[in-house]
């Protein structure tokens, strides 16, 4: 598994999402809700990931 400062995790909890974007986590949830983003639950739990790949695709669009 890769560590270092440089390593994302291909899925990402709410708190690793806010630490990424440098947001907090309720302006995620903010953003899940208003659709801007897209969560995944894990089948069988509550637990909730969001893919690094498409939140940085939502922010290329808003800086573009």
């Amino acid at each position: 598994m890769a560590t270092g400062p440089d390593f994302t995790p291909p899925y990402m909890t709410v708190e690793q999402v806010a630490e990424y974007l440098q947001i907090s986590v309720r302006s995620v949830h903010r953003f899940k809700s208003e659709g801007k983003i897209k969560g995944y639950r894990i089948p069988g739990t509550r637990l909730l990931r969001y893919r690094r790949n498409e939140i940085e695709k939502v922010m290329e669009r808003a800086l573009a």
